[in-house]
């Protein structure tokens, strides 16, 4: 069995305007290193520009106490098309999900999935009874199949504004919301890259209008080397890097905390590291090496951790 491979450390020495080079010390027992790359243009840092879809459900509200089902007829009551799902009711306090006896579930229409692969997505959710807890699962949909996504685990305990992250996803995608029980919700939105739950939840987000997108383009490269020179790069641009060891045999070390640079300063930030919100230390990959989801269980079989193989049973 392979030893553990230590995790690179990032540093980046700057040059110009238009070049830097990102180095990292080089790492016992690796013959190579993967670095991964993302441009985010310079811009207000508006985050409207990064809006891909919302829904204020505002048609699902209704005067009286009596609750109607909906599921058959979505697109009469929600914004654009596509909608699906399953015991979805009008109610005063917002679209409801599920009975007394059965779950509910919603599903957006399809979207195109940013070239970055990462999502924000954004909820404003309430448990059918205060005081109690819904538990359940967001699929985060890709490749224009329902039966791949990724899952992270729903956790709502009281009135108020949930944020949920997903990475690696390609193609046409779509969200599916699946509480275990009855919940509410009124506000939904969805948008490329990540933002965190501060900003998510200091920004009036229900006001905005869809703005001009930025192009975050995302890229993977491999070296053998202990640096990467970045030339002819756009001074107002951020980048954002992360990188990880390998062996010949495929053992990787875990992936480095994130580190971004702009190089005129002007960008949305100069030098930061990542922060502990993004700890990369428990991250599980499949044997392709795409990261899965944070969930509670995950399919029988073998998955990489740490840099190491293990078979979940």
């Amino acid at each position: 069995m392979h030893p553990a491979l230590d995790v690179p450390q990032l540093r980046v020495e700057e040059e110009s305007t238009t070049a830097f080079t990102l180095r990292w010390e080089a790492v016992e027992g690796a013959s190579r290193y993967e670095v991964h790359v993302t441009e985010t243009p310079a811009s207000k840092h508006d985050i409207a520009e990064c809006l891909i879809m919302k829904e204020d459900f505002a048609q699902c509200v209704t005067k009286s106490t009596g609750f109607t089902d909906i599921s058959a007829n979505l697109s009469k009551y929600l914004s654009g098309s596509g909608w699906a799902g399953g015991k979805l009711y009008t109610s005063p306090s917002g679209l409801r999900f599920g009975t007394s006896s059965e779950a509910g579930y919603l599903q957006t229409g399809g979207y195109q999935i940013p070239e970055s692969g990462e999502v924000t997505l954004v909820m404003d959710l309430a448990p059918f009874a205060a005081g109690t807890a819904v538990e359940g699962e967001v699929r985060f949909i890709y490749n224009g199949r329902t039966t791949i996504y990724q899952t992270v685990p729903l956790n709502v305990t009281e009135a108020g504004r949930y944020v949920f992250h997903c990475t690696g996803l390609t193609g046409v995608g779509a969200i599916s919301v699946h509480p275990a029980s009855r919940m509410y919700i009124t506000y939904m939105a969805l948008y490329e890259g990540y933002w965190t739950e501060e900003e998510m939840r200091s920004l009036n987000v229900k006001e905005e209008v869809p703005g001009t997108p930025r192009r975050i383009t995302t890229r993977t490269l491999t070296t053998a080397d202990t640096f990467l020179r970045m030339d002819d790069v756009t001074p107002s641009s951020t980048y954002t890097f992360v990188v990880r060891a390998l062996t010949d045999d495929g053992v990787a070390s875990q992936w480095s905390d994130a580190i971004s640079y702009c190089p005129d300063g002007t960008g949305v930030g100069e030098l930061t590291m990542g922060s502990a919100e993004r700890e990369r230390e428990n991250w599980l990959y499949d044997l392709s090496g795409r990261r899965m989801a944070p969930r509670d269980r995950h399919p029988r079989g073998i998955y990489i951790r740490n840099g190491r193989k293990f078979l979940l049973k």
